[in-house]
């Protein structure tokens, strides 16, 4: 399914699966909320939703068919991006195929972004260690993404998910949140008279530790973290890659 020849027979076959989920997503107080960006953002965040609804869908359906699907996790602005290229670049490299600063097979289909990639449109072909997916969900909204509501079928879907391997990429919380204010200084739906950078911070500080902590506490519960420090990959990022790839 990742190598379809008519991309736009499978969007549209795609798009058409995800309806009812994505408008059980769209129904969810906090997406509502969201309504108001269509009008400066078009169709766009409609889109992600549908995406978010169909990858929620098959995720649950590749764990629960015995696949292996493991997640690169962390906040906003903490290298999730970069890891992602450095894996690919690897993954393809191991496969034999040569790479350079633009990869002949686009990082997003080695590792798709769970928010904006259609999982079902990965390079399948591509014998790697694991579906891998990029998210920066909290440990609890993830988890309740693929198992869902407390349940016998929650519990089946819980014991598929603790096979899921989860690197969790961390970043100094001052430089994080000093670079995700700029990053929604960039976003035109936000006023950008409504917060200070020191206002911002210390808003965000929270969802940071919040954010960190689910992953410190699924470790502590047996579910399969691996730890990734930011400052380590600035500085041995071949060492620190070489770890990532070897624990998965």
């Amino acid at each position: 399914m990742g190598d379809n020849p008519n991309p736009s027979a499978s969007w549209t076959r795609l798009a058409a699966q995800a309806v009812k989920p994505a408008l059980q997503l769209l129904a969810q107080p906090q997406n509502l909320a969201q309504l108001p960006r269509l009008f400066t953002e078009g169709l766009g965040p409609v889109r992600r939703l549908f995406i978010q609804a169909h990858n929620q869908r098959e995720i649950t359906r590749l764990i629960l068919g015995g696949e292996q699907v493991n997640f690169v996790s962390s906040f906003a602005r903490s290298g999730n991006t970069w890891t992602r290229n450095l894996l690919a670049d690897a993954l393809l490299q191991a496969q034999g195929i040569e790479t350079n600063t633009d990869l002949p097979v686009p990082f997003q289909q080695v590792v798709p972004d769970f928010y904006c990639d259609m999982i079902a449109r990965r390079k399948a072909s591509l014998p790697i260690p694991g579906i891998l997916v990029k998210t920066h969900d909290v440990f609890e909204q993830l988890r309740a993404r693929v198992c869902g509501q407390a349940s016998p079928m929650a519990e089946l879907r819980d014991a598929a998910f603790r096979n899921c391997k989860l690197v969790y990429l961390f970043r100094r919380p001052e430089d994080v949140l000093v670079s995700y204010y700029h990053l929604q200084r960039k976003v035109k739906y936000i006023k950008r008279a409504q917060f200070s950078i020191d206002e911002f911070c210390r808003s965000h500080l929270p969802h940071w530790m919040d954010n960190l902590s689910g992953y410190v506490r699924a470790h502590e519960a047996g579910y399969q973290v691996f730890f990734v420090s930011y400052e380590a990959m600035l500085r041995e990022p071949a060492v620190t890659l070489s770890d990532i790839l070897r624990w998965l």
